[in-house]
């Protein structure tokens, strides 16, 4: 398990985020609220939209090149998206893994360590299925949840962390994610970063 889950021990470190929209959201992001809750700085590196494929093209740039002690990476919605001309998910599961341990391998052979998340389920009040061609919820999320399995896996055979947030939203039901001032606003994606904040902190602080 990573030394540098206690708070005290990220104090001065070089921390990336390293995702897609979930990781990416400007102003609200889990980055910005670990960065401030724990008085260190974080690199946001997230770009909407991303999946492996592409994140891997630009991983030396925007995370190797910092030299960091700890990169926090999550994938997955954008990766098990299904094509409609084929039903195959955009990144096949084998080569997402894989380029997941590569991003893995590459952090630790430069002396950093990994968190990975599992991403929120994906709510179809949110998406027009086959909208550009494209589904993510095909199988009714079942595609999803095995990425996020592979995720679990991956963390579990390298001893890397890992905030399941996924499983923390099988906890909830639809009402809960629905209720309060984030609904309110409209912002229902705020409660993402809300989740996985609280996430990390119950797993990875100690207070």
């Amino acid at each position: 398990m990573s030394k540098l889950i206690r708070s005290n021990a990220l104090s001065g470190k070089t921390i990336v985020a390293f995702g897609d929209s979930l990781t990416n959201f400007c102003g609200n992001s889990y980055a910005s609220h670990i960065a401030e809750d724990l008085g260190v700085t974080v690199i946001n590196a997230g770009v909407g939209g991303n999946n492996t494929y592409r994140a891997r093209d630009r991983f030396e740039a925007d995370v190797l090149a910092h030299k960091p002690d700890l990169v926090i990476i999550g994938f997955a919605g954008n990766d098990q998206a299904v094509r409609r001309d084929d039903r195959k998910s955009i990144v096949p599961i084998e080569e997402f893994r894989a380029n997941l341990l590569y991003f893995l391998e590459s952090v630790r052979a430069q002396g950093g360590d990994v968190i990975f998340f599992t991403v929120t389920p994906t709510m179809p009040e949110r998406y027009t299925p086959w909208e550009y061609n494209i589904h993510y919820i095909y199988e009714d999320g079942k595609v999803l949840d095995r990425y996020c399995d592979c995720i679990r896996d991956l963390a579990i055979e390298f001893g890397c962390g890992l905030v399941d947030i996924h499983r923390e939203y099988d906890l909830i039901t639809l009402d809960d994610y629905m209720l309060g001032d984030i609904n309110k606003n409209g912002n229902i994606d705020s409660m993402d970063y809300l989740y996985l904040k609280r996430a990390f902190f119950k797993q990875y602080v100690i207070e």
